[in-house]
């Protein structure tokens, strides 16, 4: 009899194979294709949650296949990877905040020396040498984002595309990558230096830039930043499990009194009440957004927000 560990991943490669089946006998039935990194390929898969089985199979195999790969890495490499993973974005950062994506030809490719050219013109003149930028794209390829088709010429995959044509993905990197970096690096540096803390401007952004403003004080003072934060909840919102569709069908809004007021606690701009049914003709909603829920700010005392760059 094969060890309980062997036995695990001969279980978990069938459970794979049977979730897998499910999704392309739907697709196959329904004669969809499936998501694709082809730069004309689809960004999600085309399995609303009304389809329960199907659905589910895919959520299940999205946690069946990441077990298998931790599995196969084991403990040790696992930890390795975990440990450096903080700088796997790094090169996603560079895509947005030189703004590379833009530089590559939505059809065809471009060379590194041309695309180090183009780069360089949409960042006011700032010199990234070639072999910086290449390095960066590479890596960035061992992320499936962009593609080399052949030596020394790059292309847009469907991620990249995203990137360029998507307003709320690109505010997704901008504010995770750029915005949030540093910031994020500090949450133990300001958990030392606040210990136990709860007030709203002694967290990892006040350490990081020096700042006493609370987080959405300060978001309110600049209109760019603003929305760009706002684009970037709204790409969050139809993440898996965070679909605001939850929101609307999830209640039963008709059952609230004429005139009600229903408050979006956490808000920002209202992405998620501004799709939510009205309870009544006469009912109103209104976005709140409490300072002490989001501890971070991701700008300098020297810098405003659309001092910085956005794609």
């Amino acid at each position: 009899m094969a060890p309980a560990s062997v036995e695990r991943m001969t279980t978990l490669s069938q459970e794979i194979a049977a979730k897998t089946k499910i999704i392309t006998d739907y697709l196959t039935a329904n004669n969809l294709d499936a998501a694709s990194f082809d730069v004309n390929g689809l960004a999600e898969f085309p399995i609303p949650i009304e389809e329960g089985e199907t659905y589910k199979a895919r959520l299940e195999l999205i946690a069946l296949t990441k077990e298998l790969h931790d599995i196969a890495l084991g403990p040790s490499e696992s930890v390795r990877y975990l440990a450096w993973d903080g700088v796997n974005n790094l090169s996603l950062q560079a895509i947005w905040d030189f703004k590379i994506a833009q530089a590559v030809p939505l059809d065809g490719t471009i060379s590194y020396d041309d695309l180090t050219a183009k780069v360089k013109n949409l960042n006011n003149g700032l010199d990234t040498p070639m072999l910086n930028l290449r390095r960066i794209i590479r890596h960035a390829m061992t992320n499936r984002i962009f593609v080399e088709p052949k030596k020394g010429f790059v292309a847009h995959n469907r991620s990249s595309r995203l990137i360029l044509e998507s307003p709320t993905m690109s505010s997704w990197v901008g504010f995770m990558c750029s915005d949030l970096g540093l910031p994020v690096a500090n949450v133990v540096n300001a958990m030392r230096k606040w210990p136990g803390s709860e007030e709203s401007n002694e967290t990892s952004v006040n350490l990081t830039y020096g700042q006493d403003l609370p987080w959405f004080d300060f978001i309110q003072k600049d209109k760019e930043f603003a929305n760009r934060y706002n684009l970037a909840m709204a790409a969050h919102g139809v993440g898996e499990g965070y679909s605001v569709q939850r929101v609307v069908e999830g209640y039963a809004w008709d059952r609230l009194s004429e005139g009600a007021t229903v408050v979006d606690m956490g808000g920002n701009q209202g992405y998620v009440s501004s799709p939510s049914p009205k309870p009544s003709p006469s009912s109103t909603s209104s976005s709140k957004t409490q300072p002490a829920c989001a501890p971070l700010r991701p700008l300098a005392r020297s810098q405003t927000p659309s001092s910085r760059a956005s794609s």
